[in-house]
């Protein structure tokens, strides 16, 4: 019997001893969630000048690489115009032959003007597109290159700080703390 009730009096130590960390859990994360929100700038400070600097580069590079796709939109319509157009400015000029005393047919204005309009349309398209694809591909390599060395350089000092932090806490405090929770942490 007296075994019966020791394994009764073990059972409920556990059973109180686990409501006790998931409690301690559970008001950790209320504690968690109770904080108030980081202001902006605040995220920044661990950061030196350096890596300030890389981020305003990989902001204003990003700028620049998110406007190519609106000029290359700009372009696409001045091709258009240039297949709408033709027959307009052909019947234009045709007028304004006639005024002078000129008489072309439509076919001679068409191979005296379209044509050569029309092929430097395209012809400042498709240098125009590769231009801008060049320059969007620059752009968004040192966008992500600047961004990801700053948040590498930022994410080790962090980490240090953090190991520093742990190190210098009483022995007491690890007995308290699974091992596996520092690893997840630092992570």
């Amino acid at each position: 019997m007296t075994n019966s009730k020791n394994g009764d009096i073990d059972s409920k130590n556990s059973k109180a001893k686990k409501d006790k960390e998931n409690g301690a859990i559970k008001d950790e994360k209320e504690k968690k969630n109770d904080l108030p929100p980081v202001p902006f700038f605040q995220l920044f400070q661990y950061s030196n000048t350096k890596e300030k600097w890389l981020m305003f580069t990989g902001a204003i590079a990003a700028l620049v690489a998110g406007l190519c796709m609106p000029a290359m939109i700009i372009m696409f319509g001045d091709v258009t115009n240039a297949f709408v157009y033709d027959d307009i400015n052909i019947t234009a000029i045709r007028l304004q032959e006639q005024a002078k005393g000129n008489n072309y047919t439509m076919e001679q204005l068409m191979e005296a003007f379209a044509k050569e309009d029309f092929f430097k349309e395209i012809t400042k398209f498709g240098i125009g597109c590769t231009i801008i694809g060049i320059l969007q591909l620059a752009m968004g390599y040192i966008f992500v290159a600047s961004m990801n060395y700053a948040a590498e350089g930022q994410v080790y000092r962090l980490r240090g700080l953090f190991l520093l932090s742990i190190l210098k806490q009483e022995i007491g405090w690890f007995d308290t703390h699974q091992t596996n929770d520092f690893a997840s942490r630092v992570t």
